[in-house]
């Protein structure tokens, strides 16, 4: 799925899918008036023009449209086919916009959307009201600060840790997202891409961020890698000399969806593949990592590091115990 802005009569598209979805879920709490200048609004070219439009794609079908006006500031339209609906691609629309709104977002929303719009963060401004056989209730959205802005207490209460059982799902995300790494970093010196961290072990509780280590040729030009990563929406968090590590799905509202961490590193430096394949194939050891990490959950929930410091033990201990178990296996 991508994103891009519709422009010019590329439009008319963005419209009818706008149409059908009202069509199916919002029509039926309208009058006869309210639809009739729904669509009748939705249709006018003068109206239209004063849009923004962006729509979420697979391939070249189009499967949702969001759509703003008042330089941003407003959402006039958004909409998801009713196939794609509960999949994140609403919200990804959403935070497509949010790129160019000012620090106030307004919208009118309809009665079926109210509650998904206080899911992204939106509060009534009053009661329902009705304009022309229109209902909508006045709504509006006032922007985080950036990450940037916010202090380490700020990102770790808004980023805690949270642990849930183990989601078949996980291996599609990691999938999906392989297929879009291969396609960034096509050109550069990649010797592998694979899924690590305990979201790649099968029988246990884990954060639901997909660990990716990409292991690089010594050779290879590092600068450009971290080009072409931060380009195509990760963010670098750290680097030294020996590793650059990066995340894609956070934002200033929380969580995306799907959150990725990822790890570059120089070929060899793979003590994660170990890791998990160890984990893996003693479900016994893995039960103790679990049991570990759920103890320390709620007393490190806010604080990443020392979650991460308390797991250090265990995971250097049976790393080693993986080397030394499967020999020269990466």
């Amino acid at each position: 799925m991508i994103i891009n802005e519709i422009i010019g009569e590329n439009k008319n598209a963005a419209m009818d899918l706008a149409i059908k979805v009202f069509m199916r879920f919002e029509a039926p709490s309208f009058s006869e008036e309210g639809i009739t200048e729904f669509v009748n609004t939705v249709k006018n070219p003068e109206y239209v023009n004063n849009f923004k439009v962006f729509g979420a794609f697979i391939g070249e079908m189009l499967i949702g449209v969001i759509a703003t006006r008042k330089n941003g500031s407003h959402i006039a339209l958004f909409f998801v086919d009713e196939k794609y609906q509960r999949q994140g691609i609403g919200k990804a629309l959403f935070y497509e916009i949010l790129k160019y709104a000012p620090d106030t977002l307004t919208v009118n929303s309809a009665p079926y959307a109210v509650e998904i719009y206080k899911k992204l963060g939106f509060k009534p401004d009053c009661g329902e009201k009705i304009s022309n056989g229109i209902r909508y209730t006045p709504m509006t959205y006032i922007k985080r600060k950036k990450l940037s802005e916010m202090t380490l207490e700020e990102l770790w209460r808004l980023f805690p840790i949270f642990l849930t059982e183990h989601k078949e799902c996980w291996e599609d995300w990691y999938k999906e997202e392989e297929r879009n790494l291969q396609q960034i970093l096509c050109g550069n010196e990649i010797i592998r891409i694979n899924h690590i961290g305990s979201t790649a072990v099968k029988t246990i509780w884990a954060k639901p961020i997909i660990d990716i280590l990409v292991e690089t040729d010594n050779a290879a030009d590092w600068g450009k890698i971290k080009k072409d990563l931060t380009d195509n929406g990760y963010i670098c968090m750290c680097e030294n000399q020996n590793r650059i590590s990066f995340n894609k799905g956070y934002t200033e509202d929380g969580f995306a969806q799907k959150v990725f961490h990822l790890h570059l590193r120089r070929t060899g430096d793979n003590g994660e593949l170990y890791f998990r394949d160890y984990l893996n194939d003693f479900p016994l050891i893995a039960k103790d990592y679990e049991n570990l990490k759920i103890g320390i959950w709620k007393k490190f929930e806010h604080d990443r590091d020392g979650y991460t410091e308390s797991k250090t033990e265990f995971v250097k201990k049976y790393t080693e115990e993986a080397r030394k178990y499967y020999g020269i296996k990466y």
